[in-house]
């Protein structure tokens, strides 16, 4: 009897993605760094800022309905940003250590109040995420002028809407080596600021990291757009955004056995112009903007 392989690695093709694998305990560093210059009106605004955390995550196990948890617990938090000559600097070692900027009480309330908090993470019996939310809430603990900063950002949904775009880099079906797929990421910047990035991802194959054999995704931002939501507490409204990446490269490593990325970078500079509404006065904006960020796992 003869029997037809159709199988997708018998053509060559692989399915990569997150696996939940019930009582897996894992733990990852995170950095990011960004350098603006935004010129309003000839005058130049240069800000920088750079943020470490370390988390550790714990798989539950699933229950009748097949519904599991994955949690994430900040273990390390370290925030250094700088603007006009003015400093802040959060240590979760040394939380109340106060610096010179404007909004340090404001800044240093909000980090307080992530660490020693878990945000959990429900998946369904399909591995679709139903739902995510901090225990104990955060949102609910901080003042009102706090909440207007971070609010889009740390609210359940806000929170959801990130781990499903997390989960979207990833192809939906199984892909050949030169495969390209492209995803919509809308990243809340807080205040209301929304800066919508396309992103195109290729699967570059398999290759040999210290012995381990790891799909390479390589990725890179194929268009930008900027706005501000409608509940924005800011006092400007932005129009006309011409915004691109100038320069762009990413990569992510991804055990497809485990089931999870063992590591993650992008790095992207994006340029361009818009105007900010002031009192029915338009300001033209000019934008120079670099992100940086990396993740790994560690022990």
């Amino acid at each position: 009897m003869f029997t037809t392989a159709s199988t997708a690695a018998c053509w060559g093709q692989v399915r990569i993605g997150p696996k939940l694998v019930e009582g897996r305990e894992t733990r990852s560093e995170l950095v990011q760094k960004a350098k603006q210059v935004l010129s309003i009106a000839g005058m130049d605004i240069d800000s920088r800022s750079e943020n470490r955390q370390v988390q550790a995550l714990k798989t539950g196990k699933r229950d009748g309905a097949g519904q599991v948890t994955v949690s994430a617990t900040i273990e390390q938090l370290q925030v250094n940003m700088s603007a006009q000559g003015m400093d802040y600097a959060f240590d979760s070692q040394s939380p109340d250590k106060a610096g010179t900027l404007a909004f340090d009480g404001i800044l240093r309330g909000i980090h307080k109040a992530t660490m020693g908090r878990t945000a959990v993470t429900t998946f369904d019996k399909d591995d679709k995420v139903v739902s995510v939310a901090f225990q104990p809430d955060i949102l609910s603990t901080l003042p009102e002028e706090s909440r207007k900063q971070v609010g889009d950002q740390l609210s359940p949904d806000a929170l959801k809407q990130e781990a499903i775009r997390d989960l979207d880099r990833f192809p939906k079906s199984a892909v050949s080596k030169g495969d390209s797929w492209r995803v919509s990421e809308k990243k809340n910047l807080g205040s209301g600021q929304v800066m919508t990035v396309d992103v195109e991802f290729t699967y570059e194959g398999q290759v040999n990291v210290n012995g381990q054999e790891l799909e390479r995704i390589t990725s890179k931002v194929v268009a930008v757009d900027f706005g501000l939501e409608k509940n924005s507490p800011l006092p400007f409204t932005v129009t006309n955004t011409k915004l691109k990446a100038t320069e762009t490269r990413g990569e992510i490593l991804f055990d497809n056995k485990q089931g999870l990325s063992v590591s993650e970078s992008d790095s992207t500079r994006i340029e361009g112009t818009m105007d900010f509404t002031i009192n029915n006065m338009d300001l033209p904006v000019k934008l120079d903007l670099r992100l940086v960020t990396s993740q790994k796992l560690i022990k």
